[in-house]
């Protein structure tokens, strides 16, 4: 669990102790079984994570600036070469975010989010990060993107930028 998650638990503690007067043993039996699929969450096994090798893959539905900054800070203090895959919608801060990996990563892959309208297309998002990083690529699929990891060792493959991109990982996994 990360320190800007344990701000978000205790707040929907104190909410649910003063609006539905939750005991303490409903709050620990809770806590214990929170499963964040969406939040620097580890693929460990399934048709994705076999795409990849032996290298790890990671999901955050992150969007926002606060949530570059979290994952940037993640990253940090990996010991492993983190290769980003990055998908938006058009009315996020593209260049905020991205901004936050500019010297972090290896490589920033870009892609459509898959059957929404409302995101930003890849050429598009080329456009309004050009010059963050010299290693910009375009993939035509989470699935192309995800392989072009597996020619490096001991790597992380980090697929970051939206909540439906991250829900569509989840299911095509």
């Amino acid at each position: 669990m990360r320190d800007h998650q344990l701000g978000n638990i205790a707040t929907a503690i104190a909410t649910s102790r003063k609006l539905f007067n939750v005991k303490d043993e409903h709050i620990k039996n809770g806590i214990t079984k929170i499963e964040l699929k969406g939040r620097l969450f580890e693929i460990h096994a399934g048709k994705l994570k076999n795409l990849v090798g032996k290298n790890r893959l990671i999901i955050d539905g992150g969007h926002n600036v606060g949530a570059a900054k979290v994952i940037s800070n993640w990253i940090k203090q990996q010991d492993k070469d983190v290769f980003l895959i990055c998908g938006m919608m058009k009315d996020k801060p593209h260049r905020e975010f991205i901004d936050y990996f500019k010297d972090i990563v290896k490589s920033i892959t870009l892609i459509d989010v898959p059957g929404q309208k409302g995101a930003i297309s890849k050429e598009e998002f080329k456009k309004k990060i050009n010059g963050i990083n010299k290693k910009i690529f375009l993939s035509n699929s989470i699935e192309d993107s995800i392989k072009s990891i597996s020619n490096y060792q001991n790597s992380i493959g980090i697929i970051v930028g939206s909540l439906y991109l991250a829900g569509e990982v989840l299911n095509l996994n």
